[in-house]
């Protein structure tokens, strides 16, 4: 439904969100990744100037212990309740120089009667080149330059393991705040060149199973997701990593990678679909939900619309008609016919039930509902561009959904948790078929001939 790879400018399309930018900021990003890292937030580095408000974050972070390693003319903040403030000139670690060593960490730590192990965290607020971190350090939040869109690499971070986690907005200097975590990366090259939204979003929900099992990183590729659910992957890094294509896996080891941890896992580039049978995900329901939370401009201007539609206790039928480039293979048309009939099986009628269209040419089906009020993407009032996005979101919201052989349609019912009836269309039986989101294969593999598409073709 959506071009491949493309993103999405939602403030170009519907204007700047107030209640929007919270997840950008990676103070807020932060806490959020060590607790999925599970790395606890015992003691932090702070080196450079700190104000009050710096120490009232560690606070709230949950860091009971922070050093701060500044020159001893910088002024000192005032410390908070529940902080242990350290202090060290940072002579041995000025310009970044070569002669400090991971080494040097230790014997400061030891100096002030600390465990190094206790400092998992090392902040450096001003743009400038790094010097070699303790083994103990999990985290490093840094200022970097974002050029041509991407951010530059921090080669000495890398050989040392870190890998970027979070990238902020750019401020007017071309600086971005970045973190990096010590943890390997998964990632998908081609993510957005390999199949469109719907294929985009199952890969994405397979690999974010696979790096949180494996206690990795995943690294895609702006996406329109980046925009609609908040997503806050941060982009590819650009190091070599072995790839891993899915075409030679059976699905006991892709089963493997997204449930069992290998702590031998050293990251991977992963080649294909992601698309399994959907019990492998159903563990996994509420967290692929929460990650597939829409943008409130998006919802509200859906819900302007169609809650004055289903005041008074009217259900909402979603209806998927996928054409445009289907009619080949697996991929057939199912007639507007099917989903007629089944809903006149189930009862449905305009005076209990609203109905929604997705399909790329909507207003064409308007008249075969004959009595229902038919509501599709163009009367939502919303630029063209978004249509697909407002046909999803239908789907999520729908109280019966009649799905097409597609897997833009089957993971929005995924995400649906209030339909109480779930169809799809099925070839071989010629109409509509019940089907459970959480388990099932997203696609049939009915494979038609040319002359079953032509006559599917004419009887829509």
């Amino acid at each position: 439904m959506a071009e491949p790879g493309k993103t999405l400018d939602l403030d170009g399309l519907l204007g700047p969100s107030a209640g929007r930018g919270a997840r950008s900021d990676w103070r807020t990003a932060l806490p959020r990744l060590l607790r999925e890292h599970g790395i606890s937030p015992s003691g932090a580095v702070h080196w450079g100037a700190c104000a009050d408000e710096d120490l009232v974050w560690y606070v709230s972070a949950g860091f009971g212990k922070v050093l701060l390693v500044a020159s001893s003319s910088m002024p000192r903040p005032s410390v908070p309740s529940g902080l242990v403030l350290l202090t060290a000139d940072d002579a041995f670690l000025r310009d970044g120089s070569d002669a400090s060593s991971p080494h040097a960490w230790d014997a400061l730590f030891t100096g002030l009667s600390e465990q190094p192990t206790d400092f998992v965290f090392f902040s450096s607020p001003h743009a400038t080149k790094l010097p070699p971190l303790g083994a103990g350090f999990m985290a490093v939040r840094r200022r970097a330059l974002i050029r041509g869109g991407e951010l530059g690499s921090d080669t000495r971070l890398g050989e040392q393991g870190f890998s970027w986690a979070f990238v902020g907005n750019a401020s007017a200097d071309g600086h971005a705040d970045a973190l990096y975590l010590r943890r390997p990366v998964v990632t998908m090259s081609d993510f957005g060149r390999n199949g469109r939204f719907g294929n985009q979003l199952f890969q994405r929900a397979y690999l974010r199973l696979v790096a949180r099992r494996q206690g990795a990183i995943l690294q895609l590729p702006l996406w329109a997701g980046t925009a609609l659910f908040d997503a806050e992957d941060p982009p590819p890094s650009g190091q070599v990593l072995p790839v891993v294509k899915e075409e030679t896996l059976d699905m006991a080891t892709r089963r493997l990678l997204s449930v069992q941890p290998d702590a031998g896992f050293a990251g991977m580039d992963y080649r294909g679909y992601g698309m399994s049978h959907t019990s492998l995900f159903e563990s996994s329901k509420e967290q692929i939900r929460a990650d597939h939370v829409f943008d409130s401009r998006l919802t509200a201007r859906f819900d302007a619309i169609m809650g004055p539609l289903l005041a008074g206790g009217k259900k909402l039928i979603v209806i998927h008609l996928r054409r445009g480039d289907y009619g080949y293979g697996q991929f057939f048309r199912a007639p507007c016919a099917w989903y007629q009939e089944w809903m006149s099986r189930q009862g449905f009628t305009p005076a209990t039930h609203v109905l929604y269209i997705c399909s790329e040419d909507p207003g064409r089906y308007r008249a075969r509902f004959a009595g229902f009020t038919v509501i599709t993407a163009d009367d939502l009032g919303a630029p063209r561009e978004l249509a697909p996005y407002f046909d999803f979101l239908a789907m999520t919201q729908a109280d019966a959904l009649a799905v097409a052989n597609s897997s833009f349609s089957f993971f929005a019912a995924m995400i649906n948790a209030r339909a109480g009836a779930f169809v799809r269309p099925d070839a071989l039986r010629g109409g509509l078929v019940p089907f459970d989101p959480w388990d099932a294969e997203p696609l049939l593999d009915q494979k038609l001939s040319p002359e079953e598409h032509l006559r599917l073709k004419e009887i829509d």
